[in-house]
């Protein structure tokens, strides 16, 4: 589906052209690989997408059954997967911990090595422990397309960051821009106890 630019525009305080709202982006995610620049940039812009309220991503209530039955959207799956690209060897990760596969950490270590399909399933089984764990802080309705987003960036950095974060308080207290305008605020990792 295209998305056109009237519909994805991103809210700006003060009235910005489409070319300076995507400088600002790229200057605030300056210095990050550009895969991430890529993923921040269609998270934004899918997130704000799914601001459009299209019938097929309706609003979910917690507790009810349609929002525990909720996953990730696929497109978002296969999205992480290229970002975080599949290896069979064991890798020390940007933040120097040990990863395999399509970024799992809980069971890698140095020489380490898995096959494909054991990859698939080491993702899955994070994916839907990302998931759950999201899912037990939300306290606000939610679409597959903000939950996709908020579990891609749950992926990356990990589950209590983002539910502890400034991006779940303004999403649970109903500030859907604001919370889209938080993942933005992502742009740094810590490498031996600096954020760079």
């Amino acid at each position: 589906m295209a998305l056109r630019r009237s519909r994805i525009e991103l809210e700006m305080p003060f009235k910005l052209s489409w070319g300076a709202r995507v400088r600002r982006l790229r200057k605030a995610l300056r210095g990050l690989m550009i895969g991430t620049l890529a993923l921040g940039l269609a998270l934004y812009v899918g997130w704000r997408a799914g601001l459009d309220q299209s019938p097929a991503d309706r609003l979910l209530e917690p507790g009810t059954q349609a929002f525990q039955s909720l996953t990730t959207d696929d497109a978002i799956m296969s999205l992480i997967k290229r970002h975080e690209r599949l290896r069979l060897d064991a890798y020390k990760g940007a933040g120097g911990n040990w990863l395999i596969g399509y970024g799992h950490k809980a069971t890698a270590e140095e020489g380490m090595t898995i096959t494909e399909a054991e990859a698939d399933a080491l993702f899955e089984a994070d994916l839907r422990e990302v998931e759950l764990r999201l899912k037990r802080r939300i306290d606000a309705p939610i679409r597959r397309r903000e939950f996709s987003a908020l579990v891609d960036l749950a992926y990356n950095v990990g589950p209590t960051r983002v539910n502890n974060s400034t991006l779940m308080k303004r999403f649970n207290a109903g500030d859907r821009q604001g919370a889209a305008d938080g993942l933005l605020d992502w742009t740094k990792i810590t490498v031996d106890g600096e954020k760079v």
